[in-house]
């Protein structure tokens, strides 16, 4: 069995965990313990069965929860090099027991085989994920905070089951929104979040290139806006773009936003 369970999304908060045949992995640690013991608990899981931990980068949303949760469950922590020395000037300080992941490849981890590439963000150095598991050959892309798609993010991605993927805001309702000119710069800027359209373009090209008709897929959308128009508007452009290409994909949005505040199952593979 292969499954992927949100326990948060967004500003607020991330950590995805993952199920394998073999063992359990969490991605991301952006909340305390006492609200991710809750979370776990919610969704009907223990954080004790957690093999390991995965950070994408040091941002609090991410990781501020990642050396309390290890103190208390002994995971084992896999960050960047650059990542682990950013957390260790943070307030939540740095995990004591770290593995650090090279600048790109691949690690077997608790039935997983696990695959890391840089994104490009305002971070010492963020990570996107390809998770397989190695019994059932189910594999699970993630891909979070990203400020544009690099050159060959869509290789890495190739051949996916699921994806995890950003999808952060709508260009023309950022450049006429509430927000701060800065923010607005360090939101839409290459090293700040995918829009609505750049997430769009990702999944079209990772549909053309691995997803097939036979089975059934999925893309999670993550938007960080918690507005629903935004999420709506997001699927839309990216049910056009896999009409385009000729694919089908099967959207869990609205079960997503639920998934998000109830800490739900969200596909078995």
């Amino acid at each position: 069995m292969f499954t992927v369970t949100m326990l948060g999304s967004g500003s607020r908060g991330n950590a995805i965990l993952v199920d394998g045949s073999a063992g359990s992995l969490l991605v991301d640690a952006g909340f305390g313990v006492r609200t991710l013991a809750k979370r776990f608990d919610a969704a009907a899981r223990r954080p004790e069965d957690v093999g390991a931990l995965l950070l994408t980068h040091e941002h609090v949303d991410h990781a501020c929860g990642a050396a309390a949760a290890c103190d208390r469950w002994s995971w084992t922590v896999h960050a960047s090099a650059a990542t682990h020395t950013a957390l260790a000037v943070q307030a939540s300080g740095a995990p004591a027991d770290v593995a650090v992941l090279g600048m790109s490849g691949q690690l077997s981890l608790c039935g997983f085989t696990v695959e890391h590439a840089p994104l490009p963000h305002d971070a010492s150095d963020c990570r996107a994920f390809v998770l397989t598991d190695d019994a059932s050959g189910a594999r699970a892309g993630i891909v979070l905070d990203a400020g544009h798609v690099p050159e060959g993010l869509a290789a890495f991605l190739e051949r996916l089951d699921l994806l995890v993927l950003e999808s952060n805001h709508d260009e023309a309702m950022l450049a006429n929104g509430p927000y701060p000119a800065p923010l607005k710069a360090r939101i839409g800027g290459g090293q700040g979040h995918l829009s609505n359209r750049a997430a769009s373009g990702l999944a079209a090209a990772c549909a053309h290139r691995g997803l097939t008709q036979q089975q059934p897929h999925a893309c999670i959308l993550r938007s960080l806006l918690r507005l629903l128009l935004c999420l709506l508007l997001s699927c839309r452009r990216l049910l056009f773009c896999l009409r385009l290409c000729g694919r089908r994909l099967f959207l869990l949005p609205l079960r997503l936003l639920l998934c998000l505040l109830l800490g739900r199952r969200l596909l078995c593979v």
